[in-house]
């Protein structure tokens, strides 16, 4: 057993980003932790160039996964963190990098102190134009004073509505986030959404930690995030958060308002996805634009927290 897993997943990821953000995790001060790369069913994935990758600069004891076949990023990280032996995990995507070298072992000491399930800080985006890197601003949550001011009720009604963090954020106790992401599995049909398992964390009463600095460099337009206004990711990425949230309405009936609310707003993306389309939803429901308002006028200043 080890303090940590990191787990890299990855899906028809370049060899060059893979690469990036081992760079990035070797360069960790947290000596008690292991890596596990999880592939999602990656057509000629290059796993012995992975394997002589680790073994030459791989300070940390390490496991590749190699999925033989696509079963959906859920499953993929859910079999990489029951494989995994680490009392926390941190998963990230190829491409994705750790802000700096303590963020580790910081964000576990953190979690360790508050006795923490889950716990998420701030995301900073970055895009590669030519040999260029630009930064873009990124803010999810866009509303953290809830949870400075640990306002349980408004988190839990922030997170369902649509104001949830990052997964790219995300730090979890292993055996929670196993717990969590097997009764996506077994109770669904989700397949992509693996970050909306704090819908059920803040519906049993807990409330994800929030730890105050940046703590991932975030590749905008790759992977889940280069989608198109018209792409057909974002129906199944809709269609997958329906999925979950019938399930939801089931488990926790005291809460049915509130996710029969965002069930609503859910199958209207599902059947209008592009732009123009969802501002009429605001038409056919009054509320999301109160909610959107909300968040907006209540949104954190980047400069609060640029280190």
């Amino acid at each position: 057993m080890c303090l940590l897993s990191v787990i890299l997943t990855t899906y028809k990821s370049p060899w060059e980003k893979i690469a990036l953000t081992l760079d990035s995790i070797f360069s960790q001060n947290l000596n008690d932790f292991e890596i596990i790369i999880a592939d999602d069913g990656t057509h000629n994935f290059p796993l012995r160039r992975i394997e002589s990758y680790m073994r030459d600069k791989s300070p940390q004891p390490y496991r590749i996964i190699h999925n033989t076949k696509n079963v959906g990023t859920v499953r993929n990280v859910l079999n990489a963190a029951q494989k995994a032996s680490g009392v926390y995990i941190k998963p990230i995507g190829a491409g994705d990098l750790l802000y700096n070298n303590k963020i580790l072992k910081e964000v576990t000491e953190y979690m360790i102190a508050l006795k923490s399930e889950c716990c998420f800080g701030l995301i900073r985006g970055y895009v590669l134009e030519g040999d260029q890197y630009k930064t873009v601003d990124i803010k999810r949550p866009r509303v953290i004073q809830v949870y400075e001011e640990n306002d349980q009720k408004r988190i839990k009604e922030n997170i369902i509505l649509g104001d949830h963090p990052s997964g790219a954020s995300m730090f979890y106790k292993r055996e929670s986030a196993i717990r969590l992401w097997s009764h996506m599995v077994e109770n669904t049909k989700t397949l992509y959404c693996e970050d909306v398992v704090t819908y059920q964390l803040v519906l049993e009463g807990g409330v994800p930690s929030f730890y105050p600095h940046y703590v991932v460099w975030y590749e905008v337009n790759a992977g889940v995030s280069k989608r198109a206004k018209k792409s057909r990711i974002n129906t199944m990425m809709y269609t997958d958060i329906l999925t979950y949230l019938e399930y939801l309405i089931q488990a926790f009936p005291c809460d049915k308002k509130l996710l029969l609310k965002k069930l609503k707003w859910s199958k209207f993306q599902v059947m209008h996805p592009y732009h123009i389309e969802r501002f009429l939803s605001y038409i056919w429901h009054p509320g999301k634009l109160w909610f959107e308002l909300y968040v907006r006028n209540n949104s954190y200043s980047s400069t609060d927290f640029i280190d």
